[in-house]
């Protein structure tokens, strides 16, 4: 009976215990969960804020960034500094670089904000569960195993709150990681911009030296068109004289050879008559020899004649002898003369060679002379297209610095706004991380809150634990036969599983084969196509071969008669061509003199325009020294103002600094003049209990004489003497404390005077610093008035120097268009001179140039036709390699798919032995389930027949 009542007591105790325990822990749960959701929901709204400083520092450094693309374009390009700019370009990669990491940082957190969230999801609906397990459980035994099943919930709660924490730590340190990276790159930023201003500044520096450089060669390429006009003007003067030295000796030349003429003439002349005179005494010679011979004859015919006779023979013979000798004299004079003339018609020949000559070169030079003017001239224009293209350089120079200065002051105005923004930025990052670690603080004090919670609550589970722990090994019997039927049907599922993954891998890898021979079937087919296709394309490779070599033949055929019937026109053009050059020949003769007698006119003209040039060119350059020395001014003005406002912002951020510096002392005044208010007034606190004790002690003091001197009298010489020994020795230990009172008051009031002089000099301090911060804002907005009216001076002088340096452009312009006008006038009459005999070298030039082009095509033509057979030949060669290539590219092509279809076959083989393997696999997993089956319903049978 007692075993009875026991025993069903104790499922009453059993369910009593489980009920306490299930209140106890639904509401530590419902206690933790709700603070646990809190900190969570306080943490995501601190992510939040958070994501939104990042997203709003992110826009400012796009913004920033943008600034700094606008600065690029608004500043001039100069290739010098290109390194520079790619610098610049490199960081600002960089930065972005920077901007997308936080992103994915941004993005991880994010992601791991979200798994927490569901991980804390996941574990409430666990908790709700597991309360639910335990409400609904019965039996002692279920009892146990939910509270195994609670408490390793709980150590899984506790692993995954742990989990959490980690995970709150690391969000906290890659927030403040995220902070140090927003303050990086704002710092980076900062660096940006003062690197920005530098280069600015640089460039500014740059852009004066370059106006300065430009300034300096314009005043070299001023000098250099000085002395190259003064070397042209002696070279034109040197070749002026030389020319008329040519005139004089051409003219010189005429003369001597018309004395010569008329020398030849002289002598023609005298010949003539000499010959006559020969031919006239020759035949009176003759006529007085006929008659000589005839008087002889018909005195030898008289032989009776007289010795007078005789004497007269002799006389006429002598006279013969002499005629004869006079006769010889006189032909060997005229073959002398006849010689001479030869000679002198030599000479002559030569002269008229050598005169020629002279006259082709004259000619020559005359050309060159006229060319070398026409090339003076035309250097001259660019020199003053260069000029203007100079001048108009500086006026955009000068509009891009005027641009540059608004720009550096719209910069300068965006540069402060942001700086503020930025300021202010940051202090609102300051106090969000303040914010930040207070709420840090609160969390780490609820955690401590709670682990002191789940502390007791342990310690409660472990009393239940206890208590639990003698009901759990009655009921351990009951609880492994259950087992053991749990077992068996786990056993069962788990080996249906595996026989169900088995039967899913077979099919599987059944299909995957079938697909493989399938890939493998198209394969080939796909094989057999490409040899036919590459079969066809080798025989209509061949066949375009033989065609090509057709049309090649055909082609040369028709080419090489082309090329004779281009011959033969050429051959006709070349005969009209010399015919046209001699008629050319003889205008350009006629030409030539009147182009002299033009010529002469033009020097006349050229020489008072070049006077008419020279004067503009004094003016030009007048005005060309009055622009130079305008920019000058204009440069080292600017120079002045620019180094007065790098001043004035060093001396307002040096200020502005010190200002700073003075708040921060006067807020560190101000504090330690808080801890010394609380000190005194604790000291103060000290010297009013030390007065109270001091007056009781006086008080004391007091009652012992009035005692003495009342006399009063004691009944028991005992007690009086007790009292005797007791009031010296407490007068004695109250004078001791009264002196260290009063020592200890001497050095409290002395320290009392020191604070107190401390405090005066810590309110001196402070009224100098305000005083100092007052004297240095009305210093600062002095300064800042001074640099207004000093930008504002600047303004106005740069306006009027503008003014100026338009009007002298202007006076600039106006002179080089007279002057333009002018020489436009002469070059148009000299020009319409020189047209003429342009024509005609032209058209002279043309001829020769066609000859020279007609000979050349016959060459290349002739050429080409040898590239051609080459080309044929090469291409012959290149199409036989094509084919031998594409034959042996299928050959191995063919191998390479024959040795894949034998892998397939092999690959085929082992699937095969795969299945054949799953298969009885499948057989012993289905024997296995029968014996299961079998078991199970012996299992069955043996508890139908216990119960």
């Amino acid at each position: 009976m007692r075993d009875s009542e026991t025993m069903c007591s104790i499922p009453a105790q059993l369910e009593d215990a489980c009920v306490q325990c299930d209140s106890e822990s639904s509401q530590h749960q419902n206690n933790d969960n709700i603070d646990f959701m809190k900190e969570l929901e306080e943490r995501d709204n601190e992510l939040e804020l958070v994501l939104c400083e990042n997203t709003r520092l992110r826009e400012v450094v796009k913004e920033l960034q943008d600034e700094i693309e606008r600065q690029n374009e608004s500043l001039p390009a100069i290739p010098e500094n290109s390194e520079e700019v790619e610098a610049l370009e490199l960081r600002v990669s960089v930065l972005e670089n920077e901007t997308s990491i936080l992103r994915e940082v941004r993005s991880n957190l994010e992601t791991e904000v979200a798994s927490s969230r569901a991980i804390i999801e996941d574990l409430s609906r666990r908790l709700q569960i597991s309360d639910a397990m335990i409400r609904n459980q019965d039996t002692n035994a279920q009892c146990s195993d939910e509270e195994k099943i609670a408490s390793s919930v709980r150590e899984q709660c506790e692993q995954e709150l742990n989990a959490l924490r980690e995970h709150c730590e690391k969000v906290e340190s890659s927030l403040r990681s995220l902070e140090l990276q927003s303050g990086d790159a704002l710092a980076k930023l900062r660096r940006e911009v003062e690197e920005k201003d530098r280069r600015r500044e640089e460039l500014e520096r740059e852009l004066e030296r370059l106006q300065n450089e430009m300034a300096e060669e314009r005043r070299q390429y001023s000098m250099n068109l000085e002395v190259e006009n003064a070397s042209y003007k002696r070279k034109i003067s040197q070749l002026q004289g030389e020319l008329q030295k040519m005139d004089e000796q051409l003219d010189k030349l005429q003369k001597e050879q018309e004395i010569k003429d008329k020398k030849m003439c002289a002598l023609v002349f005298e010949t003539n008559s000499i010959k006559e005179e020969f031919d006239f005494y020759k035949n009176e010679m003759d006529s007085n020899y006929s008659s000589l011979k005839e008087e002889y004859d018909a005195f030898r015919e008289s032989s009776n004649t007289s010795e007078s006779a005789a004497k007269q023979v002799l006389h006429v013979e002598t006279q013969v002898t002499d005629d004869i000798n006079s006769r010889g004299k006189l032909e060997r004079t005229i073959v002398n003369l006849e010689n001479e003339l030869k000679h002198q018609q030599d000479m002559h020949s030569e002269i008229e060679t050598e005169l020629k000559l002279q006259i082709k070169e004259q000619e020559l030079m005359i050309q060159s002379l006229k060319e070398s003017e026409l090339n003076i001239k035309h250097e001259f224009m660019n020199k003053k297209s260069e000029c203007e293209s100079l001048q108009l350089r500086i006026e955009d120079l000068q509009r891009e610095l005027e641009q540059s200065d608004v720009t550096m002051k719209e910069q300068k105005a965006e540069y402060d706004s942001q700086r503020d923004a930025l300021v202010k930025q940051l202090d609102s990052l300051k106090q969000i991380s303040n914010e930040f670690d207070l709420s840090k603080d609160i969390f780490k004090q609820k955690e401590i809150e709670f682990k002191n919670q789940l502390e007791l609550k342990d310690d409660e589970i472990v009393s239940l634990k206890n208590r639990l722990k003698s009901l759990n090994e009655r009921f351990n019997e009951l609880n492994c036969k259950l087992t053991e039927n749990i077992d068996y049907k786990e056993i069962s599922a788990e080996l249906q599983e595996k026989y169900n993954t088995l039967l899913e891998a077979s099919n599987k890898s059944a299909e995957e084969a079938q697909q493989k021979i399938c890939s493998m079937m198209e394969e080939l087919k796909e094989l057999k196509t490409i040899i036919d296709a590459s079969e066809q394309r080798l025989k209509q490779s061949e066949e375009n071969s033989n065609h090509n070599l057709q049309m090649c033949e055909s082609i040369k055929l028709e080419f090489l008669k082309k090329i004779e019937n281009e011959r033969l026109e050429y051959e006709e053009r070349i005969e009209k061509i010399n015919l046209e050059k001699r008629l050319l020949e003889g205008k350009l003769a006629e030409l030539t003199k009147e182009n002299d007698e033009k010529f002469t006119a033009i020097n006349t003209e050229n020489q008072q325009l070049k006077q008419k040039l020279e004067m503009e060119n004094v003016k030009c350059l007048n005005y060309q020294n009055e622009i130079e020395r305008l920019n000058s001014v204009l440069m080292t003005e600017k120079t002045k103002f620019e180094k007065c406002l790098h001043e004035k912002q060093q001396e307002i951020a040096a200020e502005k600094i010190i200002a700073a510096n003075f708040m921060a002392k006067q807020n560190e005044m101000e504090d330690v003049l808080k801890n010394k208010n609380k000190e005194i007034s604790i000291l103060s606190q000290e010297v009013g209990s030390l007065k109270n004790q001091l007056e009781y002690a006086s008080q004391l003091l007091s009652v012992v004489p009035r005692q003495e001197a009342e006399g009063q009298q004691v009944a028991d010489a005992n007690i009086s003497g007790s009292q005797n020994q007791s009031c010296p020795n407490g007068c004695k230990e109250t004078q001791d404390e009264l002196n260290r009172i009063r020592e200890a008051l001497m050095k409290e009031q002395t320290e009392n005077k020191l604070l107190k002089n401390q405090v005066n000099d810590l309110n001196e301090k402070v009224g100098k610093s305000t005083s100092q911060l007052s004297r240095l804002q009305a210093h600062l907005l002095s300064v800042e008035e001074n640099y207004t009216s000093e930008l504002q001076n600047a303004q106005l002088k740069i306006t009027d120097l503008q003014g100026k340096l338009v009007e002298a452009d202007d006076r600039a312009r106006n002179s080089s268009t007279a002057y333009t006008s002018a020489n436009i006038r002469a070059n148009q009459q000299v020009e319409s001179l020189n047209q003429q005999l342009r024509l005609l070298t032209e058209h002279k030039e043309k001829l020769e140039a066609e000859l020279s082009k007609a000979e050349d095509n016959i060459q290349r033509q002739n050429a080409a036709v040898t590239n051609l057979q080459a080309v044929l030949d090469h291409f012959q060669r290149d199409k036989k390699k094509d084919i031998d290539f594409e034959t042996e590219r299928l050959r191995q092509s063919l191998n390479a798919q024959c040795k894949k279809n034998e892998d397939l076959l092999n690959e085929i083989k082992l699937l095969q032995d795969q299945l054949n393997e799953t298969k009885k696999g499948l057989a012993a997993a289905n024997r296995l389930s029968e014996q299961l089956d079998q078991k199970s319903e012996i299992i069955s049978n043996l508890k139908t027949q216990g119960t």
